[in-house]
């Protein structure tokens, strides 16, 4: 048995990068759901962290505050 409360949906009360997770996330089921919703989630969070826009840029700024090129 799932633990899974729904709410129900409130786009106006939603971000832009909220709405484009729950769209994203809406074609996934079960564990691929799981897995890329937590990844979703740590990515909005290093985001928030780091004053970015989940939704501008691409995943290779990340990647390359952490493995800058060499010199």
């Amino acid at each position: 048995m799932s633990n899974t409360i729904l709410l129900p949906f409130q786009p106006d009360s939603m971000t832009p990068a909220q709405l484009a997770a729950v769209s994203y996330l809406a074609w996934y089921p079960g564990h691929t759901h799981g897995l890329y919703a937590h990844q979703l989630a740590r990515w909005c969070g290093w985001c928030e962290t780091n004053r970015l826009d989940p939704l501008e840029g691409d995943s290779a700024g990340p990647r390359r505050a952490v493995h800058p090129p060499p010199r």
